[in-house]
């Protein structure tokens, strides 16, 4: 554990050509930090909070392409950049409506 009276660290980690940026806060998840993130490069961002608050985050070249909250997706309609963000298109069960989901539902 790490102690909560000393500023909000950030650890850093690679999966293959991939960093991994984790960190106790919010701050990765804000659309300024994201865009910085991208220049040249993908960013994309899972935050959630103990209210299950939460959001995903994709970015791509200094642009905030699209920011969906996970839990209430609603459909693909409502989310313009979705094209650009191939892999919630691929999860077949991502964009089920709330009262729609059985108890599969994951």
């Amino acid at each position: 554990m790490l102690p909560y009276d000393e500023d909000y660290p950030v650890l850093v980690d690679w999966c293959g050509s991939a960093a991994m940026l984790l960190e106790i806060d919010y701050l990765g998840s804000s659309p300024a930090v994201l865009q910085r993130l991208s220049q040249g490069a993908l960013a994309y961002s899972a935050w959630l909070d103990v209210n299950s608050h939460n959001q995903l985050s994709f970015a791509a070249g200094g642009e905030l392409i699209l920011t969906i909250d996970a839990f209430f997706p609603g459909s693909p309609e409502d989310h313009p950049g979705i094209g650009q963000w191939p892999e919630p298109q691929e999860m077949t069960d991502f964009f089920v409506e709330f009262e729609e989901r059985d108890e599969d539902y994951d």
